[in-house]
């Protein structure tokens, strides 16, 4: 027993509630962060799954710290450890007298030709970079003193943490966002962050090593070779992977719900906390993630609604990482040398989440991710089920039976895809922004964005030219571009769109008409020109690239800024509107593009499963403009579809004109909370009923 039991740092108690505090401030600080990169980077998914490579990476990058802290002596364990902790905290001091924010301006990004995923690494980086670095040593390196100066497995910690992780992963979008401000939710992490630092400071203070630390059984490096290490990396890879493609498939390819991405992170978590609790051993997870793999795979065939499919992802996912934690925990070494252990899983989980997040979409042209994981997830299955069944079973047995898990579903994947899925397909591209796929269905060309359409055009010469979808006459856009032209007669019309699509507003172009449309990913544009013609109709159409908020006010900035007649703000990515387009700020911003009183400014508002328009309304009051909502539910109009838009205009007159006449127009309202730059919530936006039928 350690010399100094009955002392506070030995507290079991102190470790826990300090490792906990840690995790809960890791994954708070995770979404409060990325919500300021959304002004210089969309609000792209892409986004989200950079920043999950930044911080295992930098997870990892602090387990290596703690393995090599663990090798020198106490003395020197505690004073580096000061002196990091003192850093981080004076990093989160500086941060805020210098900004008021974690956050440092994010302006050097615009018009910046470096790699996206490359700037929001290091706008990351230079943001949290220390405290985070902090926060990832704490529950390895306690973890590692505790069994130092108690003489007892540390594991239980590491459930700790995890249950830490997953209540952060809860109470930020359901409790923290909706309540508080941006700039009150980081003095709150700021304040729980310096007590968090003082307890790590006094527990390593405090702390007394019951021996040496050159002293025990002999090194880890002695203890576990190669095949020990591959097989630990194998078990938090292949988790880690399946996490980033399953929340990519569910949010993308599925159904674009708000918030459903916590879903799949919060079971990873859980899996953790189970496994490492002793659960998730014996034969029966093994078949059911074979059957599991089995099922999902058939989903390819099946044509299952979106609830179905996604319960069956979400239920592979959990079975795969409790399988494949429940062999790291059977698997682990002695508490004494968990540096090494955790190590090798922190690797595993950044390979997971790189392969995931950064190598998939530059090598896949589609989501083939998921599938080829699952493949995997059926080998794994395949090698411990004949490891259950014939226990005397050699290394190369095991070996075949995983080789031919991921031979059957592989072959079964490039099936489903070239068979059933490619059906129609033109072209199918994938980026930092997502998949673009253009697909003909008879005589119509659609452009879709994940599971969302952005635009189609009719391929028959007669009807080619004519402005469908979100985009028809009778629509609010239509309606607002009419009035401009009654307003203006002969009149050149200024207009700015942003986001582009298929190009689909360039067909209400006239002569001597100029249409400017802002769009951030730059493929979109090539894939407009190249595969629909709408463009083409507009010799006064121009496309700037980058995020369209930026781009505004850097031509606020000019002496030759724009000036619109009509200003659309159409910027959908995975059939959500990038937040930041829909704050206080933004409008006041794009309010200064308007050319007088009589201009428009169109918010297309369309979704399935938020409720927008109130929020619009509600910001429009706030900058003494009058609004009108246009559902267009039964256009009369071929190859429309049901869209919302709400229209502002800072005179009341505008909307009394004939073109807003007969149409299907709603009173605006003003019963939402007001959204700024510093608050902005989803969750009292969700519109429950679609639920119901989802």
């Amino acid at each position: 027993m350690p010399a100094a039991q009955g002392s506070v740092a030995s507290s079991y108690a102190l470790y826990a509630s300090s490792i906990f505090t840690s995790a809960f401030l890791l994954f708070f600080v995770q979404p409060l962060v990325g919500k300021h990169l959304l002004p210089a980077f969309g609000g792209s998914s892409s986004v989200w799954a950079t920043s999950l490579l930044f911080f295992t990476g930098l997870l990892f990058v602090g387990y290596v710290y703690v393995y090599a802290l663990s090798k020198r002596s106490p003395r020197v364990q505690v004073l580096v450890h000061t002196l990091v902790a003192s850093v981080s905290l004076a990093w989160v001091g500086v941060s805020f007298a210098l900004h008021r924010s974690l956050m440092p301006p994010l302006e050097w990004t615009l018009g910046s030709g470096t790699s996206a995923s490359l700037l929001v690494l290091a706008a990351l980086g230079a943001a949290i970079g220390a405290p985070y670095f902090l926060l990832a040593t704490t529950s390895p390196l306690l973890q590692y003193w505790y069994a130092r100066t108690a003489q007892r497995e540390p594991y239980t910690l590491y459930a700790i943490s995890n249950a830490g992780s997953l209540l952060a992963l809860a109470s930020y979008p359901l409790a923290a966002e909706p309540l508080l401000p941006l700039t009150s939710q980081g003095m709150l992490w700021s304040a729980l962050f310096a007590a968090c630092v003082a307890a790590i400071i006094y527990i390593a203070r405090h702390t007394r090593f019951s021996a040496p630390a050159s002293e025990g059984r002999g090194s880890a490096q002695e203890t576990y070779g190669l095949r020990r290490r591959a097989v630990w990396v194998s078990y938090a890879a292949l988790p880690a992977l399946l996490l980033v493609a399953t929340s990519t498939e569910i949010t993308q390819v599925i159904a674009p719900i708000p918030l459903l991405w916590i879903a799949p992170l919060a079971l990873y978590l859980l899996t953790f906390i189970l496994a490492f609790a002793g659960y998730g051993q014996g034969r029966l997870p093994p078949l059911a993630l074979w059957l599991a793999a089995l099922w999902v795979f058939s989903l390819q065939f099946l044509g299952m609604s979106h609830s179905v499919e996604t319960l069956s992802y979400l239920a592979l996912l959990f079975i795969a990482c409790l399988v494949c934690h429940a062999r790291l925990y059977a698997l682990r070494p002695s508490g004494i040398e968990s540096p090494i252990f955790y190590l090798h899983l922190s690797f595993g989980g950044m390979l997971g989440a790189l392969l995931g997040s950064i190598i998939a979409p530059a090598l896949f042209p589609d989501f083939w991710e998921l599938p080829f994981a699952v493949a995997f997830s059926a080998g794994v299955a395949a090698a411990l089920l004949l490891g259950h069944i014939v226990p005397k079973s050699g290394v190369r047995a095991r070996r075949v039976a995983f080789t031919a898990g991921v031979a059957a579903l592989s072959t079964g994947v490039l099936v489903a895809f070239f068979v059933v899925d490619a059906s129609g397909r033109v072209h199918t591209s994938r980026n930092f922004y997502g998949v673009a796929t253009v697909r003909d269905y008879g005589d119509m060309r659609v452009l879709s964005h994940g599971s969302t359409r952005h635009g189609a055009q009719f391929m028959d010469p007669e009807r080619r030219d004519l402005p469908i979808t979100y985009y028809a006459p009778s629509s609010g856009i239509g309606r607002a571009l009419a009035f401009a032209k009654s307003a203006r007669g002969e009149g050149a019309l200024s207009v700015g769109v942003i986001g582009l699509g298929t190009g689909t507003l360039a067909a209400y172009c006239r002569e001597r008409d100029e249409y400017v449309f802002y769009e951030i990913d730059r493929r979109m544009t090539r894939i407009a020109q190249e595969y629909f013609s709408y463009l083409s109709l507009c010799d006064g159409a121009e496309v700037r690239h980058g995020d369209g908020r930026m781009l505004l006010s850097a031509e606020l900035r000019s002496p030759e800024r724009s000036r619109y007649d009509v200003l659309a703000v159409d910027a959908f990515s995975d059939d959500a509107i990038p937040v930041h387009l829909l704050t206080l700020e933004a409008l006041a911003l794009y309010a200064e593009h308007l050319r007088d009183d009589t201009s428009i400014l169109a918010i297309h508002v369309s979704n399935q499963y938020l409720t927008l328009s109130p929020v619009v309304t509600r910001l429009a009051t706030a900058l003494g403009f009058s609004s009108m909502i246009i559902r267009d539910w039964d256009a009369p109009y071929e190859g429309s579809t049901v869209s919302e838009w709400v229209l502002l205009a800072r005179s009341p007159e505008v909307f009394r004109a004939l073109p807003f006449a007969h149409s299907d127009s709603y009173p605006s309202s003003a019963h939402a909370p007001l959204w700024t730059d510093d608050y902005a919530s989803i969750l009292p936006t969700l519109y429950l009923p679609s639920f119901a039928l989802w």
